[in-house]
């Protein structure tokens, strides 16, 4: 992302090449291949969206092999040069890595970020990790924070999670950002308004009408609200879905490049006392 001049490392897809190398969440990236970031050819066109106050957001061009040199700082490791190869890799891929289980003192959380809500493929791969991996875990962490997706993904995935149709019977708290978008503001609006799950974090983009795209020349692509969710754009366009536990998760200098994500810590601890809230009642 930019701010004021400034880029600063965000979107870091869990297992793939930026985060094997070690590069960390609101680090600074001060040069690319020697080129200060906003006059690197490898900078893409900004992604945000125009209607919303969210930080420009840029993807880097690049081939799959191909080596990029990075001159980052932070407050963890100081000032460090980083050479990443380039991979073939995406949301998908991302989102099967980032699965796994978290141990907390006795209690065991199975954690994944569905980075996109791309076409069965979160329903699949959740009902894949609740019957599976996660099945003797004690609370389900559900990372809804990047971009949106497909809103008839959203049932499937509420399937998954209904107790009544064999689904997930125990304690769902989802992660959201000021960029969960679209469909995945659907999910959590339904998640709170079924008290399925504890929202934690900040409140969502507020970007809920569905897009269409068109070629405009150059190679670039104009995104622009095409549709409507009938009451549910009514309700969430322009507005969002407020978390039930707020937490602020500053990307850029105040986080000064140490890799922490206060989000996913607070989640944790609001699993941890549900779980624990919930033994007592037993």
């Amino acid at each position: 992302v930019a701010e004021e001049g400034r880029y600063f490392a965000a979107w870091i897809y869990e297992g793939g090449p930026a985060s094997l190398a070690g590069l960390l969440r609101g680090e600074e990236i001060l040069a690319i291949d020697g080129v200060a970031p906003a006059r690197s050819i490898r900078l893409d066109w900004r992604s945000d969206d125009a209607a919303l106050p969210d930080l420009p957001l840029h993807a880097l061009l690049c081939t799959a092999g191909e080596l990029v040199e990075f001159v980052v700082a932070g407050a963890a490791q100081g000032r460090r040069t980083l050479s990443i190869r380039a991979l073939e890799y995406c949301g998908a891929d991302a989102t099967r890595s980032s699965a796994r289980i978290l141990e907390v003192g006795e209690l065991r959380f199975g954690y994944v970020h569905f980075w996109f809500m791309s076409s069965s493929t979160p329903s699949t791969f959740l009902r894949e990790l609740v019957d599976g991996h996660f099945a003797a875990c004690d609370a389900l962490l559900l990372d809804l924070r990047g971009r949106g997706g497909f809103p008839t993904e959203v049932d499937r995935v509420l399937r998954v999670l209904d107790a009544e149709r064999n689904g997930w019977s125990k304690p769902v708290v989802a992660l959201i950002d000021a960029g969960t978008r679209s469909a995945k503001e659907v999910l959590a609006w339904r998640l709170r308004s079924s008290e399925r799950a504890l929202l934690v974090g900040e409140a969502t983009a507020g970007a809920v009408l569905p897009a269409s795209f068109a070629p405009v020349g150059d190679g670039a692509v104009l995104m622009y609200p095409a549709a409507t969710l009938g009451a549910m754009s009514a309700r969430l366009e322009s507005r969002g879905v407020l978390p039930d536990v707020p937490v602020e998760s500053p990307l850029t200098p105040a986080q000064g490049g140490r890799g922490d994500d206060p989000i996913f810590s607070a989640a944790i601890v609001a699993a941890r006392v549900w779980c624990e809230a919930r033994a007592e009642i037993h």
